[in-house]
């Protein structure tokens, strides 16, 4: 009934989107209340949450990121400081933080209150780059232009793009910085000094987003700096002074509170120099990351296949304009408009986005969420060249309508339950014979297409594993735990704070520069934190720390801290669980299961 509902209300959001971008052909048409970009937009954000939904109440960890990130908000709840109580590795600070307002809203920190987080920054990137599209050229181009993009966010089943991710935030932050760049060349006076002292902020917050982002930001303002040298000459100099200025503000304010809190060494030497020199260490075990750009530009197709919504709507469809739009030039249709700046700023964003995500080689699917905006700000830029240089109105009227039939038809490709209704109907007996199996008439392969949608809203409430029932049993609401590995999922299911400041064990376990540097800080965060409990996840529930020689045993520093202070209470699937010794006789009783200080499954 529900599946009814959902694709039944979306098909009439879809169809009123369609008819809301309608070229204006009279002055009325152009007063009209249904011509608004209020309007406009207040139906796609409907179609964008009604879409999100059954993701939004699928409560279950889509992606390693959104527990790591979970576990962290979690524990800023005790202790807010950033690098004295967590670690985020490679994930900016403000990714966490983020993650506190729907906990100040009164709602639980796990993966709905994530995913409410992921749908606010989505619909403010969205947001922000149909108003700088508007900027770009004229409303009914722009929102021809805004549909591939909503689509994309709103029919996606990927998890890799319904997870919350560490690109989601930067996101908010590139399309404010293009829009403000935008505005810059296309006004004929000089920017204002809060434009560009805005800038030089987002700039600053890009850094404490993801460091993977700043290539594009880069060239946002590279391009700005040739514009306003281009027209200022020398005065540039002051313009660049007031983004600088900006981009400073923002980092004396972050490091200030470092240095108050005593975690500057944390932004230092583990934000910055850590992320930039052990990236290509810790996964020295996939090909890739040591091959050169051009090898890792050369393996990109291969990858874009596996994530048919982004190669789709995204990626053919800006291709495919581009594309008729340089063929309209080789039949020399005229271009009446053209901004040299303009079509500059947009291809190096291009480039910057392409670099930041193909240089790291780890082949993440959700980093083509960075390329999202940059290629939908050339295919909005495409759509208007080419519209400008057809003559013929009918001619432009087709290519629209054609447009907006193969995003339609888009939509019924990527559908995996539309698609999964064909496959059936072309593979179905003509004559049954054989009696149907349990599993087919529970029309198993009906719910696997979107299980999320056959799944809501059965899977809201966010269930306890075996080893986190176990510890839960051992602690209290406001005590501490430890995982050795990478399942930071026990810090979710059970609500308890990190004990040490990375949740998982990646650094300190897998061969890099800093390796030592890692270790000895786990060391003195058990010693000085006292987590009840320590788990050691390393085995099948560890990701891709598996292997037995990863172990804490293994590492002498760990493993002293464990015997002395922690006893072994039980092994669930090769995950095991030690409890602090002093507490061990507070819940003999409460756990009906003896102490093991040896044996292990």
């Amino acid at each position: 009934m529900y599946a009814t509902l959902y694709y039944f209300i979306s098909a009439g959001l879809l169809a009123t989107l369609i008819y809301l971008c309608r070229p204006v052909t009279t002055t009325y048409q152009s007063t009209s209340p249904f011509q608004t970009n209020t309007l406009f937009l207040t139906v796609a954000l409907l179609l964008l949450i009604l879409t999100r939904i059954p993701s939004i109440g699928y409560n279950r960890e889509l992606n390693v990121d959104e527990s790591q990130l979970l576990a962290q908000a979690i524990t800023l709840q005790q202790d807010p400081i950033y690098g004295r109580s967590v670690d985020g590795t490679s994930i900016g600070p403000i990714n966490t933080y983020l993650l506190l307002i729907p906990s100040a809203l009164g709602l639980p920190l796990d993966y709905t209150s994530a995913r409410l987080t992921a749908l606010l920054l989505i619909a403010s990137s969205l947001l922000l780059f149909y108003f700088s599209v508007l900027r770009l050229t004229t409303p009914f181009i722009g929102r021809i232009s805004f549909l591939p993009v909503l689509l994309f966010f709103s029919w996606t089943t990927e998890p890799n793009f319904l997870h919350y991710s560490s690109e989601l935030s930067s996101l908010v932050i590139l399309t404010a910085s293009f829009s403000l760049a935008l505005g810059v060349l296309r006004q004929n006076t000089p920017p204002s000094v809060a434009g560009l002292a805005g800038l030089g902020v987002l700039a600053g917050l890009t850094v404490y987003c993801k460091l993977q982002t700043l290539p594009i930001v880069g060239m946002i303002l590279f391009t700005l700096t040739l514009y306003l040298w281009s027209i200022q000459r020398w005065k540039v100099l002051k313009s660049l002074f007031v983004i600088t200025a900006g981009f400073l503000v923002l980092n004396i304010a972050v490091f200030g509170q470092a240095y108050w809190f005593e975690t500057e060494d944390y932004f230092i030497d583990y934000y910055f120099v850590g992320n930039l020199t052990t990236y290509a260490q810790i996964y020295a075990h996939v090909p890739l990351v040591s091959q050169s750009f051009i090898a890792k530009l050369a393996r990109f197709p291969a990858f874009l296949v596996h994530y048919a919504d982004f190669l789709i709507f995204i990626v053919f469809n800006c291709c495919l304009v581009i594309t008729a739009t340089l063929l309209a030039e080789r039949f020399q249709w005229r271009f009446k408009t053209s901004s040299p700046w303009v079509d500059l700023l947009t291809t190096l964003t291009i480039l910057g986005a392409l670099w930041a995500v193909v240089t790291p080689g780890t082949e993440f699917g959700h980093h083509l969420l960075l390329l999202v905006f940059p290629l939908s700000w050339g295919l909005a830029l495409a759509i208007h060249k080419l519209m400008q240089s057809i003559p013929d109105p009918l001619i432009r009227q087709s290519v629209i309508t054609t447009l907006i039939g193969l995003y339609i038809l888009e939509v019924i490709l990527t559908d995996n339950l539309l698609l999964a209704y064909g496959r059936q109907l072309m593979t179905r007996p003509i004559k049954a014979t054989i009696k149907p199996t349990k599993s087919e008439s529970t029309q198993d392969w009906l719910i696997s297409s979107n299980p999320y949608l056959f799944s809501f809203p059965a899977k809201l409430v966010l269930p306890l594993s075996p080893v986190s029932q176990v510890i839960r049993r051992l602690t209290l609401p406001l005590d501490k735990i430890a995982v050795w590995g990478w399942n930071c999922q026990y810090y979710v299911e059970t609500g308890l704070a990190q004990g040490v400041r990375e949740n998982h064990t990646q650094r300190s376990i897998i061969p890099n520069r800093m390796r030592n540097a890692y270790l000895n800080r786990y060391a003195h965060d058990l010693v000085m934190n006292r987590p009840v409990v320590f788990v050691d996840a390393v085995g099948k529930a560890s990701l891709i720390l598996t292997k037995p020689q990863y172990r804490h045993e293994q590492f002498a520093t760990i493993n002293r801290i464990i015997q002395q202070n922690y006893s072994l209470v039980t092994s669930i699937k090769q995950v095991r669980i030690y409890v602090r010794q002093d507490r061990l006789h507070l819940f003999s009783q409460k756990v009906a299961i003896n102490p093991l200080r040896s044996q292990i499954n």
